[in-house]
């Protein structure tokens, strides 16, 4: 895949979640190799909350290439994220302060997987509620 159109499916992957994110997130997307088989790949794609520092999961995929990867990114974010359910988790950080944050999956599980991405264990779920 030339470089042009990899950063054009990436800004459309970007445009489309903060259609439905709050403007303020940054959206990043994180590279690796599954360590059994060097040929295959594993594309993160990370939201990045300003207000309260966290960084969360937005989705996982894997592939053999970059390109099968991304294709897979734009394909669940065009016809299956912003048809998930909505859901508000009521946190407390590791100094106890309160948060609200909203995130997209098919059922709470999805969700607390989302939400403790990278360790985010000194946090502390109070509450998940499915928006109706």
């Amino acid at each position: 895949m030339k470089q042009s159109r990899q950063i054009a499916i990436e800004s459309s992957i970007i445009q489309a979640v903060r259609s439905d994110n709050f403007r303020e997130n940054i959206i990043h997307f994180i590279w690796d190799r599954l360590p059994e088989t060097p040929a295959d790949f594993i594309l993160e794609v990370l939201t990045y909350n300003i207000k309260n520092g966290q960084c969360f999961l937005l989705k996982r995929v894997f592939g053999d290439t970059h390109n099968n990867c991304l294709l897979k990114m734009f394909d669940y974010v065009e016809k299956t994220y912003l048809n998930d359910f909505t859901w508000i988790v009521e946190w407390k950080d590791y100094n106890f302060e309160d948060h609200i944050s909203i995130f997209r999956g098919l059922n709470e599980d999805e969700v607390k997987d989302k939400f403790f991405y990278n360790s985010n264990t000194k946090s502390v779920i109070n509450k998940i509620t499915k928006e109706e």
